[in-house]
């Protein structure tokens, strides 16, 4: 439930990662809450371009929000996830660091997903190109 309604718990995570750095190494300068704040705020209007582009409000700028917005998330978590390994005392991540058959899997899945959605954003911007005529 956590992960469908992530922004609903995100500050608290990301407290739980500040306590735990903080053990580590008190002098981490990072912002959990402002971190966090980013994270809901980028989410929410992730999420709400997703639905106006679905109802072709708004197309292609809601289109452009959305992609710009996603790798920022990803920024975010990305930070996140340096502050937990090392609160985990593991800062380099190296007891997670190799990738699975599964990984390699689910990476091929999402680059198609984001292949289809760039090609449908170029559509509604400048038209079909000639190789899907």
């Amino acid at each position: 439930m956590r992960a469908l309604f992530s922004i609903f718990f995100t500050h608290s995570l990301f407290e739980l990662f500040d306590v735990r750095v903080r053990e580590k190494n008190p002098e981490h300068k990072w912002s959990p809450s402002g971190l966090a704040t980013g994270y809901v705020i980028l989410s929410i209007i992730e999420t709400v371009t997703e639905r106006m582009s679905a109802k072709e409000v708004g197309t292609p700028i809601v289109d452009i929000i959305g992609f710009i917005a996603f790798p920022i998330i990803g920024i975010i978590l990305h930070k996140a996830q340096i502050v937990a390994n090392i609160g985990c005392g593991d800062p380099q991540g190296e007891s997670n660091d190799n990738l699975t058959p599964a990984n390699f899997f689910w990476i091929a899945i999402g680059a198609l997903l984001w292949a289809v959605a760039l090609l449908g954003v170029y559509v509604l911007a400048v038209g079909t190109p000639e190789f899907l005529l």
